[in-house]
């Protein structure tokens, strides 16, 4: 069994696979979900929705995300360190350092988006959402590629075990 002992990692590997599950599985629903509002429900509908999924999202996903790196690490802190867990270490602190930036673009995408409602022009010119709203998705699909590295590498790791 990876990490200590049987008793102590069984309940750790059932936390930090529900945490994972919990990731993947609002990532995608995420990506549904957003295609669903934007296809249905008017700009300023729009702004309001995700900036309360926003705000609810970050409870279940960022905890999710938080459980899922902590109890990784206690499952691996007695393991021998190798390229592999190199890896997993190097793209976790990639998934954390992308979704707060992703965070920040979200909440930047949505002042913008406000302000452009009160002044069609923004400071800065018409491309400025344009360009922050690609600079999102950019974001997204980053950390989605990071989500599945971080699942083939912990795969890779596990069936070499």
């Amino acid at each position: 069994m990876i990490g200590a002992s049987f008793a102590t990692s069984a309940p750790l590997l059932t936390l930090n696979l529900l945490a994972a599950a919990v990731w993947v599985g609002s990532l995608a629903a995420l990506t549904v979900v957003t295609r669903a509002a934007r296809d249905t429900l008017e700009p300023r509908a729009q702004l309001a929705f995700f900036r309360a999924l926003g705000r609810r999202y970050g409870i279940v996903g960022g905890g999710a995300l938080v459980v899922a790196v902590g109890t990784g690490a206690l499952l691996l802190r007695d393991q021998d360190w190798t390229g592999s867990l190199t890896v997993l270490a190097a793209l976790t602190a990639a998934l954390v350092l992308a979704t707060g930036l992703g965070v920040a673009q979200a909440r930047r995408v949505n002042r913008l988006r406000e302000r452009q409602y009160r002044d069609p022009v923004p400071p800065g010119g018409a491309g400025v959402l344009t360009r922050h709203a690609a600079r999102a998705r950019i974001l997204r699909a980053t950390i989605a590629i990071i989500t599945l590295a971080i699942v083939i590498d912990t795969a890779i790791y596990i069936s070499n075990r």
